[in-house]
């Protein structure tokens, strides 16, 4: 699941040391997890798409000789 530090709080982060970052990361469910969820110290987002940028449209230049 992808979580997420609710607004204006800093919540530590047991699995990496430190604190979980602004934008949040995917862990591993876990009563740990639940607990911060269940206290609105977290919420659960989904994850900033990870795709590529799309790439520009039209047509490809003509091949030289």
């Amino acid at each position: 699941m992808y979580l997420k530090p609710a607004p204006g709080l800093q919540v530590p982060d047991v699995n990496r040391g430190g604190l979980l970052a602004l934008e949040g990361r995917e862990v591993e469910p876990s009563t740990y997890w639940q607990r911060r969820i269940d206290a609105g110290d977290v919420v659960v987002v989904d994850p900033a798409p990870t795709t590529s940028p799309a790439k520009p449209s039209g047509t490809p230049a003509a091949a030289k000789d």
